[in-house]
């Protein structure tokens, strides 16, 4: 359902390791 938003979560994730 929230595809979009997570994806954009999973950038920030990799971000912040």
């Amino acid at each position: 359902e929230d595809q979009e938003e997570d994806e954009e979560i999973d950038v920030v994730t990799l971000a912040e390791a």
